[in-house]
């Protein structure tokens, strides 16, 4: 009897762990290397449950007995246990992050958008349903993802659909066409919608894509961004057009006509990316009157070229920044210095440039870092920026009245703005040495400026105020320098605050491409085997091979 009971024991163990491992290779229960071991284990351990309870019940013994329900009730206690530790592990989805390029948690801007969704967004999902492999994963990683998006708001929903085989319902929406790989089209409740290709390889919903087409149906109105021309603007700048176009915003170029100065109405930003020559004083009096009815201004500066073996004039439109609204944009370069190394002006967030901080021999200053915390443009910044022949953007000693200006960027401690241009300029120039007379210390290099206007925000009673962002370098906006991460969410985050969608402002999804492990059907089950029933098996058969040991040589 002990021997039939302990042989259909193993047998039923035996038959259930084949059973298992079939059905995680074949990934399908009703077949018959998983029904038969199973049916032939349950069948074993039906058998061995009888037997045990038989022995349970004709045994005179009170100790064992007693040793037997006790083994009875631990194992019911323990299964019940497993049973609620899988419900709870199931139930709290609990996550560490390991990708390079961050795709397991939504950006900070991603997660700003969706929270303050005001109007419900439906998502369908268009995937051909073939069969697939690299289709199917698509669809799951994107079915993951609108997961992760839709616990941020209730007003985000998504359904699947095979544009095959549900013609009559897409035409009815207004859908006229799919990528193959797959597509996502965004549909607000009031008709607004936008579809999203998925790209890659293999494909997938890419998060900046998403959170820029869902700010593209969710705004009322797209604002007008209209770059100055005539003056020597940076014409490698075609980047942060494209860029600012994938944030819903209208880009048209804008030269200010003498006969006629002005600024149309509808621009909701003007830009004056460098300026070569002087602007007239008729284009300055058009930009003035442009923010004295609320305008909105980004003004990026480059260093001024020396004539006849000194300084050019200064600019009239940089006197009249200083005059206006207490922004100085001073004649000079700043030059930074980190041991013998004379380089680029690197700002850097609180930490990381506290932590430089003191390792450099610079005089005991109160330094809090190179963004200004309580802007809304930088609050939170914690990205490098790194600036090449920056000049000085700071703020008057005493602004107008009716201006609010701070240094939103400004550089390290260790830094001086130096005047003599002619020197710097030179073919083989001799290494800069700061003047007595030359600013020094932690530098302004950009300055946001509010001034109140006289124009009524309709019938609130307040007035709009005209806002201006100056920064004194124009470098970071060229295509090989506004796709640092740094540069881009400055100036995105810039445009959001002139724009006054203060919503778009936080730190973008990442463009950082993984290189994806493509692995085969076989690869993928051999590894789901070996992470879940290989190691718990391999652990099982050590311990009976250890037990067998010891009880052969006790």
């Amino acid at each position: 009897m002990k021997v039939l009971r302990t042989a259909s024991g193993v047998c039923a163990l035996l038959g259930v762990a084949v059973a298992l491992n079939f059905l995680l290779l074949k990934e399908d229960f009703f077949v018959w290397p998983v029904l038969l071991p199973l049916i032939a284990g349950l069948a074993a351990g039906a058998i061995w449950l009888g037997l045990s309870l038989w022995a349970l019940v004709g045994s005179f013994e009170r100790g064992k007995t007693l040793e037997g329900l006790n083994l009875v009730l631990a194992s019911i206690a323990f299964l019940g246990i497993c049973i609620a530790l899988y419900a709870f592990v199931k139930r709290v989805d609990w996550a560490w992050d390991l990708t390079r390029e961050g795709r397991r948690e939504l950006s900070e801007q991603t997660v700003q958008v969706l929270e303050r969704l005001d109007v419900d967004v439906e998502v369908l999902c268009l995937f051909v349903d073939t069969g697939d492999r690299e289709t199917e994963i698509a669809k799951e990683k994107t079915r993951r993802f609108l997961e992760r998006c839709r616990r941020h708001t209730a007003r985000l929903s998504f359904v699947f659909v095979d544009p095959q085989r549900e013609t009559d319902r897409l035409r009815q929406m207004g859908v006229t066409h799919s990528a193959p790989q797959g597509t996502c089209v965004l549909r607000t409740a009031e008709g607004a919608s936008k579809a999203v290709s998925l790209r890659g390889t293999p494909p997938r919903l890419e998060e900046l894509d998403f959170t820029n087409t869902l700010i593209n149906v969710t705004r009322e109105g797209l604002p007008k961004v209209c770059f100055l021309t005539g003056h020597g603007e940076r014409a490698d700048a075609t980047v942060l057009r494209r860029l600012l176009q994938a944030e819903s915003y209208v880009i048209e170029d804008l030269a200010i006509r003498i006969a006629d100065p002005d600024i149309p109405p509808d621009c909701d930003i003007l830009v004056i990316n460098r300026l070569e020559s002087n602007l007239d004083p008729r284009e300055i009096a058009a930009i003035q009157r442009y923010l004295d009815d609320g305008g909105r201004l980004l003004a990026l500066v480059d260093v001024t070229g020396v004539a006849g073996g000194g300084p050019v004039p200064r600019m009239l439109f940089l006197a009249w920044l200083e005059q206006r609204y207490g922004i100085v944009v001073g004649d000079d370069v700043i030059v930074s210095k980190v041991g013998d190394r004379f380089g680029m002006v690197d700002l850097l967030p609180d930490a990381a440039a506290l932590s430089l901080f003191n390792r450099i021999d610079v005089p005991d200053v109160e330094f809090h870092g190179c963004y200004d915390p309580e802007h809304p443009v930088t609050r939170g910044f914690n990205q490098k920026m790194s600036l090449a022949g920056a000049r000085s953007v700071t703020v008057a000693a005493e602004p107008p009245g009716n201006v609010v200006a701070s240094e939103i960027l400004r550089t390290l401690p260790y830094a001086w703005a130096e005047k003599r241009l002619e020197v710097l300029m030179q073919a083989n120039p001799p290494p800069p040495k700061q003047d007595p007379d030359e600013l020094a210390g932690s530098i302004g290099v950009a300055v946001a400026a509010t001034a109140r206007t006289d124009v009524p925000v309709g019938d609130s009673g307040a007035m709009r105020d005209a806002r201006i962002v100056v920064v004194g370098d124009t470098d970071l906006t060229t295509n090989e320098s506004v796709l640092a991460a740094g540069h881009l969410n400055f100036l995105l985050n810039a445009m959001a605050w002139l724009s006054q969608h203060e919503e778009l402002i936080g730190i973008r999804p990442t463009g950082i491409e993984n290189e994806p492990i493509l692995l085969t059907e076989r690869d993928e089950q051999a590894i789901a085997w070996l992470a879940t029933l290989g190691l718990v098996q391999l652990v099982v058969v050590a311990g009976l091979a250890a037990y067998a040991l010891r009880r052969k040589y006790r």
